[in-house]
Protein backbone atom coordinates (compact mmCIF):
# COMPACT_ATOMS: atom_id res chain seq x y z
CA UNK A 1 0.00 0.00 0.00
CA UNK A 2 1.35 3.66 -0.65
CA UNK A 3 -0.23 6.59 0.57
CA UNK A 4 -1.99 9.10 -2.47
CA UNK A 5 -0.14 12.00 -3.13
CA UNK A 6 -2.42 13.91 -5.44
CA UNK A 7 -5.80 13.60 -6.55
CA UNK A 8 -4.72 11.70 -10.11
CA UNK A 9 -3.71 8.97 -7.36
CA UNK A 10 -7.10 8.19 -7.47
CA UNK A 11 -9.52 7.10 -10.38
CA UNK A 12 -12.84 5.88 -10.32
CA UNK A 13 -12.56 2.29 -8.69
CA UNK A 14 -9.61 2.69 -7.09
CA UNK A 15 -9.84 0.42 -3.64
CA UNK A 16 -8.49 2.60 -0.55
CA UNK A 17 -8.27 2.18 3.03
CA UNK A 18 -7.97 4.69 5.26
CA UNK A 19 -7.16 4.64 9.42
CA UNK A 20 -9.04 6.15 12.20
CA UNK A 21 -10.48 4.71 15.42
CA UNK A 22 -10.58 2.07 13.08
CA UNK A 23 -9.06 0.49 9.52
CA UNK A 24 -12.05 2.21 7.20
CA UNK A 25 -12.02 0.07 3.61
CA UNK A 26 -13.92 1.99 0.50
CA UNK A 27 -13.76 2.90 -2.92
CA UNK A 28 -13.20 6.12 -4.91
CA UNK A 29 -16.64 5.77 -6.93
CA UNK A 30 -16.46 9.60 -8.19
CA UNK A 31 -14.23 12.73 -9.59
CA UNK A 32 -15.19 15.99 -10.08
CA UNK A 33 -15.44 19.48 -10.65
CA UNK A 34 -16.98 21.47 -7.90
CA UNK A 35 -18.21 24.49 -9.01
CA UNK A 36 -18.38 25.63 -5.08
CA UNK A 37 -15.33 25.48 -4.30
CA UNK A 38 -13.61 25.65 -7.45
CA UNK A 39 -11.91 22.18 -7.14
CA UNK A 40 -11.77 18.99 -8.43
CA UNK A 41 -12.73 16.23 -5.63
CA UNK A 42 -13.07 12.39 -5.16
CA UNK A 43 -16.03 10.51 -3.56
CA UNK A 44 -15.24 7.54 -1.49
CA UNK A 45 -17.53 5.20 -0.86
CA UNK A 46 -16.90 3.38 2.40
CA UNK A 47 -18.27 -0.42 3.19
CA UNK A 48 -20.72 0.58 5.72
CA UNK A 49 -22.60 2.74 2.89
CA UNK A 50 -21.44 6.37 4.03
CA UNK A 51 -19.58 8.07 0.88
CA UNK A 52 -17.57 11.60 1.69
CA UNK A 53 -15.62 14.25 -0.40
CA UNK A 54 -12.48 14.67 0.12
CA UNK A 55 -10.29 17.65 -1.61
CA UNK A 56 -6.75 17.78 -2.54
CA UNK A 57 -5.51 19.43 0.60
CA UNK A 58 -7.67 16.66 2.59
CA UNK A 59 -4.80 13.65 1.10
CA UNK A 60 -2.22 15.43 3.39
CA UNK A 61 -4.83 15.11 6.54
CA UNK A 62 -6.37 11.89 5.66
CA UNK A 63 -3.39 9.69 4.83
CA UNK A 64 -5.45 7.69 2.40
CA UNK A 65 -3.98 4.61 1.72
CA UNK A 66 -4.21 2.86 -2.32
CA UNK A 67 -4.63 -0.78 -1.92
CA UNK A 68 -2.78 -2.26 -4.11
CA UNK A 69 -3.11 -5.84 -5.69
CA UNK A 70 -0.17 -8.15 -6.46
CA UNK A 71 -1.25 -10.54 -8.63
CA UNK A 72 0.78 -13.60 -10.00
Amino acid sequence: MRIAQTLKDLPVGTPVELEGLKLYKGLVCEVGWSSNYRQQYIKILFADGVDIIYYEEDLKEEGIMIVEVICG
